[in-house]
């Protein structure tokens, strides 16, 4: 009896220690892809924050044959 006793304990252990382990990893996954996720937020804020300033500039920029003064 007691070594059918041990040897459940001893089952119930391992199944334990690789419950901790997947869940360290899932852990792990997550924070590295929450990681990526915001730095690939800030990349498109970035790009879009560029092309918003280029257009404006291009935008107020006087037309190439207009050398005349408009005021």
């Amino acid at each position: 009896m007691t070594a059918k006793a041990r040897a459940l304990w001893q089952t119930l252990r391992e199944d334990r220690t690789a419950r901790r382990k997947a869940l360290l990893g899932t852990a792990v996954v997550c924070g590295v892809l929450a990681w990526l996720s915001v730095w690939l937020l800030l990349v498109v804020v970035y790009i879009a924050g560029a092309t918003a300033v280029l257009l404006r500039s291009e935008l107020l920029r006087s037309p190439a044959g207009d050398d005349e003064d408009w005021f």
